[in-house]
């Protein structure tokens, strides 16, 4: 960026409009950085551990259903991003399978909290104790 172009900016206009223009030139930096394999599972390590805690420590049901969705998510970016590095199409593949499994789960799974609900009416885990004798 032109010193003279910043110095102009920095007498003419306010902080907010600096700091779209100065985010917008580091965007476009970043867009031309190639991205390698160990960003993306981080990012699917971070989300699965995101899912993981979500699942273990919350008691409401559909939040538990949302945090396995999250996992399954973490999963398919992995596989996708194998795919891609190894250059072969199996990984996607399986991720369209696992997505299909995600849906048929959300779809069983809204049904058995709706079930539920209606019976006990509440959606904590550990007041349901449909199971026990």
């Amino acid at each position: 960026m032109n010193l003279w172009l910043f110095i102009l900016m920095l007498s003419s206009c306010d902080i907010r409009f600096i700091l779209l223009v100065l985010f917008l030139n580091l965007s476009l930096l970043l867009i031309n950085i190639m991205i390698d394999i160990n960003f993306y599972l981080i990012l699917s390590a971070i989300l699965f551990a995101i899912g993981v805690i979500g699942v273990l420590v919350r008691r409401n049901a559909i939040i538990i259903f949302m945090c396995i969705e999250l996992m399954l998510n973490a999963v398919n970016i992995s596989l996708v991003s194998f795919s891609s590095f190894l250059g072969n199409s199996s990984g996607q593949i399986f991720v369209f399978f696992v997505m299909t499994v995600a849906a048929a789960e959300a779809a069983i799974g809204l049904a058995i909290v709706i079930s539920l609900f209606r019976n006990k009416e509440t959606l904590n885990i550990d007041e349901i104790n449909i199971l026990k004798w």
